[in-house]
């Protein structure tokens, strides 16, 4: 009678510890999409967080404006030097000796446009020309 009482509580301890890890796998599964989602949305907070430093530069601007942008992509290319996914182009030049020789051809009182392209949310190239 002793070995049956003590089968039947190791039988119970063994499916209390199945419903346990039964239990653990389903709040893990639950909170994996919650956790995905969250990671999702810091990426795009990364993003929103880059683009944020071009952004002011869109549209019409004064060439002032694009020098600005212009040392602020020097400064981007310098800080992800080895991110090319962070690296940014203007007007098909990346280096930053080609970008200061564009400096120095923006002049101060024209107007120029500038427009953006987009990779995979980030902002890869910016375009400028003058407005005429």
């Amino acid at each position: 009678m002793e070995n049956a009482s003590k089968a039947l509580l190791i039988a119970g301890a063994i499916l209390i510890v199945i419903l346990l890890i039964a239990v653990g796998m389903l709040v893990y599964s639950k909170s994996r999409s919650v956790i995905d989602t969250g990671i999702a949305q810091m990426s795009s907070t990364e993003i929103s967080m880059f683009n944020a430093q071009f952004d002011e530069y869109s549209g019409d601007q004064k060439g002032t404006s694009v020098k600005s942008l212009l040392q602020a992509v020097i400064a981007n290319n310098q800080t992800y030097a080895t991110d090319t996914a962070k690296q940014v182009t203007i007007n098909s030049k990346t280096s930053a000796a080609d970008i200061s020789a564009l400096l120095t051809a923006i002049k101060p009182s024209s107007t120029y446009t500038v427009t953006f392209t987009y990779t995979e949310g980030l902002i890869k190239t910016i375009s400028y020309s003058e407005k005429t």
